[in-house]
């Protein structure tokens, strides 16, 4: 878990090797599947479960700006030394699709698939912890594609055509705030943001984020051609 917690609160606030999980998934009710199915060989809506962890990987951290990690190879990482966790399968209520989550210590952090769009990109709810009061959320887009590697070929002394690999790419982030709760869903090429349900709404404080405090909904339209997230209705 790469979180500075000394730096967690005041950051925020001032704006084995194998998967195991916490019990079968038959235990967790989903809705029904996806009309566009993933393209990769681990799931974000059953098992077996792409690693939260891995996922983590593409969230920049509190104390940086921008992205640093825009493209994950799935194979190598799923079930890595680097990505080591042990997810925790949980049920999201609502006839939502299950959070998939680890901890390391205090720290924790999970994801929740919410839509695929028309264009292919695909939209999780992630969540992550530092051992205090936060619970800090973004929108995760992500794309999976198919691209060819090079591999030594030692006879020849040549770099030649490998086999194909999955590839999962960081479209966007957009983040919904400290302790946001409140519906989400994809239809064709928009995400709709619901009103905030979550601690500040309820407590009428005017922090956690530009999506916090009973703000919504809001509508935002993920341009096809560019692969880009843009403001729709307020």
């Amino acid at each position: 878990m790469k979180v500075n917690l000394n730096m967690y609160s005041s950051l925020r606030l001032a704006l084995v090797a194998q998967l195991t999980l916490a019990f079968p998934l038959t235990a967790v009710p989903v809705p029904a599947t996806p009309p566009i199915p993933l393209t990769f060989p681990a799931s974000f809506y059953r098992a077996p479960f792409l690693n939260p962890a891995l996922v983590e990987d593409f969230v920049t951290w509190l104390s940086d700006t921008g992205d640093q990690v825009v493209a994950i190879d799935v194979e190598g990482g799923q079930d890595s030394n680097r990505y080591f966790s042990e997810p925790v399968v949980e049920d999201a209520g609502g006839g939502r699709w299950p959070w998939v989550s680890y901890r390391e210590g205090r720290a924790g952090f999970g994801y929740r698939y919410v839509g695929t769009t028309a264009g292919g990109i695909h939209v999780l709810r992630t969540r992550e912890t530092g051992g205090g009061s936060g619970a800090f959320g973004d929108l995760l887009l992500l794309r999976a594609e198919r691209e060819s590697r090079l591999v030594l070929d030692r006879e020849r002394g040549v770099l030649a055509p490998g086999p194909e690999r999955t590839v999962l790419k960081k479209v966007a982030s957009i983040g919904l705030g400290d302790r946001w709760s409140g519906p989400l869903r994809v239809e064709g090429d928009r995400i709709v943001v619901g009103r905030d349900e979550g601690w500040w709404a309820r407590s009428g404080g005017e922090g956690g984020g530009p999506f916090s405090g009973g703000r919504g909904p809001r509508t935002i339209v993920v341009d096809p051609g560019s692969g880009e997230a843009g403001s729709g209705s307020p």
